[in-house]
């Protein structure tokens, strides 16, 4: 999965690291101590294609553009603590490798998909464009909404524009997202399983309907979580290279 604005074309995945040192390694049967180290280099090339995206436009009632609009402080605050959370990863966040699961499985139908060009048309006037991070389903209000991936609860609490909200850690930097629920059925720390019922469909927040915006993120980056459902998280036949130990004697 890549950033939306990623040109189309040739590209290269690339890994590079250096671990061992005073905790030591072990390569090649040889275990390494002290100040030796061992580096590796790893590369896949890989193709991007070229992709168009939805455009639609929302008209929003009047409370809904104030929602948008209005200055408020607890709202820039809201934001400011939530972006933390997608700068910071935990290294013991190891709890997902299989395909992810559908959030929900009632029926439902997608209102909106993937990176759609949004432009909001204002009660009163005026316009306001974003790029929609995630997918928008549409279900009856209380349907039970389902962890993708096992992971840790590092979000769990209600939000000025996106409602009810959680957020789950599932390999270090990655996150599912789960807005604008109607209640909540997960505590912050909580690990879960996959498919345990987090929560439950709602309109909370800025929505024009029952809906789960379910969004994934890999850092502070949105893409697309069709992609996971049809391949592992971790991809073991990808990058190719070579590991190189210390020099004997060194």
């Amino acid at each position: 999965a890549l950033p939306v604005a990623a040109p189309p074309g040739k590209a290269t995945l690339k890994i590079a690291a250096t671990f061992g040192g005073a905790e030591g390694r072990a390569t090649d049967a040889e275990t390494l101590s002290g100040a030796d180290a061992v580096s590796a280099e790893l590369s896949a090339p890989f193709a991007i294609e070229a992709k168009s995206f939805v455009r639609e436009d929302i008209p929003l009632d009047k409370a809904n553009t104030q929602l948008r609009t209005e200055p408020d402080p607890a709202k820039t605050a809201e934001s400011l603590a939530f972006a933390k959370i997608f700068q910071e990863r935990d290294p013991t966040a190891l709890f997902a490798l299989g395909p992810m699961t559908k959030p929900l499985t009632v029926a439902w139908r997608e209102t909106a998909t993937f990176a759609d060009e949004r432009r909001y048309l204002y009660y009163g006037g005026g316009v306001d464009s974003i790029r929609h991070g995630g997918i928008d389903i549409g279900a009856k209000e209380g349907s039970p909404v389902l962890a993708c991936a096992p992971g840790r609860v590092v979000f769990a609490g209600p939000r000025i524009v996106t409602g009810n909200t959680i957020v789950l850690e599932h390999l270090p930097g990655l996150f599912s997202l789960y807005m604008h629920l109607s209640a909540i059925a997960a505590r912050e720390g909580e690990v879960v399983a996959q498919g345990q019922k987090i929560g439950l469909v709602g309109s909370t927040g800025l929505s024009t309907g029952p809906h789960l915006h379910w969004e994934l993120r890999v850092g502070e980056t949105s893409v697309n979580p069709a992609y996971w459902l049809a391949r592992p998280l971790l991809d073991k036949s990808g990058p190719t290279g070579k590991i190189e130990a210390p020099a004997k004697g060194r």
